[in-house]
């Protein structure tokens, strides 16, 4: 299962699933997802040594993120930081930033992308430690060289050590740089907040234990939309938790009734009614409402389909 995950995520864009749902589904499979990481990925993602214990964890390898996972990152930069690591152990930020020559664009993405992290700590020490790295201007010549050295040393002996971004900001960056968390699911941190609508939501897991034709409360993130010439005007939505993905029928009346949700709403809530045959189960929508503001700043997009 690892190896095929791994496959699927260097295959992207293509197929119905994206980066998001596979890794969200690789972790649920018990298999351990590693991030960007300076001094270990390559330019597409690849299979480690696994570290964690358990019955699939332990026997599957895991899988570190590739440096292609960061929106806007150059493939030459990566292929540079790789050769410098070959050679040489990577020392901190300003070593390879200067090693493999990373401008202030790709220094800037790989920040974001939290690429920097077994080095620094975090994304905001990351940031502050980057202000510090002032490329040398043909324009200063030897002035420029000493006012970079004079910052350089200024800061080695005055550290500042700066608080780690709290987890929403964490999350708002993964999804816009890679877009996909190795933390919390945006849905397990909006069910903590009582004053919200989503903990009285069911989740996809609850959804196993609930009788046939009863009614639910279900709420997700909009992963794919499907609405097939030959499904007369029914529109197939798949929407994702914490726990897992939800079927989620929709019916031409409905449809027209809560169009503007259904078509451009990324976190719904679906009112409607639980339809099982075995162990498929879906839920046919009767009121749906669009949430999408409680995930405003992410970056968080569908595959939609006809």
């Amino acid at each position: 299962p690892a190896a095929f995950y791994c496959g699927l995520l260097n295959s992207q864009p293509m197929g119905f699933y994206s980066p998001s749902q596979l890794v969200q589904d690789a972790k649920r499979h018990d298999i351990e997802v590693r991030p960007v990481d300076i001094n270990c990925s390559g330019w597409e993602s690849t299979l480690e040594k696994p570290s964690r214990q358990g019955e699939i964890a332990s026997t599957q390898p895991a899988i570190r993120l590739g440096f292609q996972r960061i929106k806007g990152l150059k493939q030459n930069t990566a292929q540079r930081i790789i050769e410098a690591r070959n050679n040489a152990p990577i020392n901190d930020l300003k070593d390879i930033t200067h090693r493999a020559m990373i401008d202030k664009g790709d220094l800037a993405r790989l920040t974001e992308g939290g690429a920097f992290k077994t080095l620094s700590g975090h994304r905001y020490q990351t940031h502050w430690q980057a202000r510090g790295l002032m490329p040398e201007s043909p324009l200063l010549g030897s002035q420029g060289a000493n006012a970079r050295t004079s910052v350089s040393t200024h800061i080695d002996e005055t550290p500042v050590i700066l608080p780690a971004p709290i987890e929403t900001d964490d999350l708002r960056a993964d999804y816009t740089s890679l877009g996909l968390t190795l933390g919390r699911h945006p849905m397990a941190m909006l069910r903590e907040q009582h004053d919200l609508p989503f903990h009285r939501c069911k989740r996809a897991t609850d959804l196993t234990k609930i009788n046939h034709g009863r009614f639910v409360r279900i709420a997700g993130i909009v992963t794919g939309r499907q609405r097939p010439s030959s499904a007369s005007g029914v529109l197939f939505l798949t929407i994702e938790d914490e726990t897992d993905n939800i079927n989620v029928v929709i019916w031409t009346r409905v449809l027209e009734t809560y169009r503007a949700a259904v078509t451009q709403g990324r976190l719904l809530l679906i009112k409607g009614v639980l339809e099982r045959k075995a162990s498929v189960i879906h839920v046919i929508a009767g009121h749906i409402e669009d949430l999408s503001i409680y995930l405003e700043h992410f970056s968080l997009k569908s595959r939609d389909f006809k």
